[in-house]
């Protein structure tokens, strides 16, 4: 288990918040929030006061082979938490195909984005593997596969001939309506693939204190 997931299961464990703790070390909301990320570490001095807050040896908070014992309330959460967000994370396969149909006009369902996008909200207040983005190198990896899914999905609108037809019989102010809904529908597809190809929850293994 990464140090970044012990220290903030410790805290939550510890029944602390971030600014509770920022305070206590005198540092910013901000920089507790980057250590539980990944973005950042703490230095050996702040980390050997972090693991007396949190109870927690030294060894274990340093060591990312070993992992961390928590209570049997905290346990059952996260495997509360686990079964909500790979829920959320399947149900987007039937989502997304819904929704490039309905965008294509093969099914009339305009509500299927209203359920795309409360899912995606659904999902994300759930996600906690942010570390995983903590170096630039996969930071730009997903920003170029979101760039390149969203600009796929524009390419597909060509082939889409009766949306391309009322540009030439619509209104203007209808057909700024359209490309608007289409822009955000686009977003909303494209969310869903980066989310499938690269926002997989991951498994938190959790030993229960004895």
């Amino acid at each position: 288990m990464l140090l970044s997931e012990k220290l903030k299961i410790g805290r939550q464990e510890s029944h602390f918040t971030q600014a509770k703790i920022s305070e206590e070390l005198h540092v910013s909301r901000k920089t507790i929030s980057g250590w539980e990320n990944g973005r950042s570490a703490p230095d050996r001095t702040t980390l050997i006061r972090l693991s007396k807050f949190y109870q927690i040896p030294i060894d274990v908070l340093m060591d990312d082979t070993k992992g961390l014992d928590v209570s049997e309330d905290f346990r059952k959460n996260e495997e509360q938490k686990k079964k909500w967000i790979w829920t959320s994370y399947w149900v987007m396969v039937p989502l997304a195909a819904l929704g490039y149909l309905e965008f294509f006009r093969f099914i009339r369902y305009p509500l299927i984005f209203l359920f795309v996008l409360v899912n995606i909200c659904v999902y994300f207040s759930l996600f906690s593997d942010w570390q995983r983005f903590s170096n630039v190198r996969k930071r730009l990896i997903t920003g170029a596969v979101i760039i390149g899914i969203f600009i796929i999905n524009i390419g597909l609108i060509g082939f889409d001939n009766s949306f391309l037809k009322l540009f030439s019989n619509e209104k203007a102010d209808y057909l700024a309506g359209l490309v608007f809904g289409h822009v955000v529908g686009l977003i909303l597809l494209t969310m869903m693939i980066v989310v499938l190809l690269l926002f997989r929850p991951k498994e938190l293994i959790l030993r229960v204190k004895k």
